[in-house]
């Protein structure tokens, strides 16, 4: 069974979200914020890397996937044992969808989540226009989000705030993989604030070289002589900065390569079964539930216009056989002739 979990929380000062999957079961990969991330193991815990979303206090949004184990299937019967992840994150708002073909039909269940809703959502099978709608709504909501990143990282540069701005840049140049034109847009934007700050480290090297300790306003705030370089043409003398920033820029970029994964695009067809749970307040709270399901035998639906039919047929036979016995008992002739 394949299990997408998205979490939604702010991090503070959290920097990794551990999680445990149950037994027997695969960690496929993470997004966080929509952008691939390299997790790793720590004995049965898989940690994922957190960031601080760059509007400050706004929530993160961590979505994986992981297959495990589901239960027993027979002809007639579906037995299923789901067990979900647990996380070291007291949990508020719990929801579990479970989608199983509309052949199969709930008899009982039980777990630690309450049944609130059971539906029928599409067709069965997997529609190829339906996926298509829900890919192109997906990029036209990563395509807002990535307008929203380039916004707010302009408005923090102008505040003075280059980390933030350059975390929000890179949202943005993540997210608009599709638009060759705002993405390019994007990327310029994060080039130039990479560069500021390799050459305000530089700067701030050469006064401690001069012994010259700067404030800690003056680390924040980009210098004067790096937004001269990059605005203007440079001599011979003032390329040599900029040549060491961009060797900078080169090292860091190797070294933090972005990790990509496939997006799963899950079949949300058939018939649904809703679970919710207000607030599991420890952390590591368990989550399972145990269905049983009994198929549905398919039943043959007549319309209005087929009954009207049925009776019209139903009408012509038994005329015909009303027509058939009055013949069988209508007296023979004797055959006799008269005389001339």
């Amino acid at each position: 069974m394949l299990t997408r979990t998205r979490v939604e929380l702010v991090p503070g000062d959290k920097r990794l979200l551990h999680l445990r999957l149950p037994a027997g079961a695969s960690f496929w990969f993470a997004f966080v914020n929509q952008n691939s991330v390299w997790p790793w193991n720590d004995g049965d815990q898989v940690l994922i890397p957190l960031e601080q979303h760059a509007g400050g206090s706004e929530p993160v949004t961590v979505e994986f996937f992981h297959t495990s184990p589901a239960g027993r299937a027979r002809p007639e019967t579906l037995d299923l044992a789901l067990v979900g992840p647990r996380l070291d994150l007291p949990l508020e708002n719990v929801t579990w969808q479970v989608f199983l073909h509309d052949r199969w039909r709930l008899k009982d269940w039980s777990g630690t989540l309450q049944l609130q809703e059971t539906a029928i959502r599409g067709a069965a099978a997997p529609d190829l226009d339906a996926w298509l709608t829900a890919e192109q709504t997906r990029q036209r909501e990563q395509n807002q989000q990535a307008e929203q990143f380039l916004a707010l990282g302009n408005r923090l540069l102008e505040a003075g705030e280059a980390d933030r701005a350059r975390q929000a840049f890179k949202n943005a140049f993540q997210l608009s993989s599709r638009d060759a034109a705002f993405n390019e847009d994007a990327r310029v934007q994060l080039q130039n604030v990479k560069m500021q700050q390799a050459l305000r480290g530089l700067n701030l090297s050469q006064n401690r070289v001069a012994s010259q300790v700067p404030s800690q306003a003056a680390a924040q705030a980009i210098p004067p002589r790096a937004g001269q370089l990059l605005e203007r043409g440079v001599a011979e003398d003032d390329a040599v900065p900029l040549k060491l920033a961009q060797r900078l820029i080169q090292q860091q970029e190797a070294a933090a390569a972005s990790p990509t994964a496939l997006r799963v695009a899950l079949p949300e067809q058939g018939r649904v079964l809703t679970f919710t749970r207000p607030l599991a307040v420890e952390p590591w709270a368990e989550l399972k539930i145990a269905l049983r399901a009994a198929a549905v035998r398919a039943e043959v639906e007549v319309s209005g216009a087929g009954r009207l039919a049925l009776l019209a047929g139903l009408f012509l036979a038994g005329w015909v056989v009303l027509r058939v016995a009055r013949a069988a008992n209508k007296p023979a002739g004797d055959g006799s002739t008269g005389e001339r």
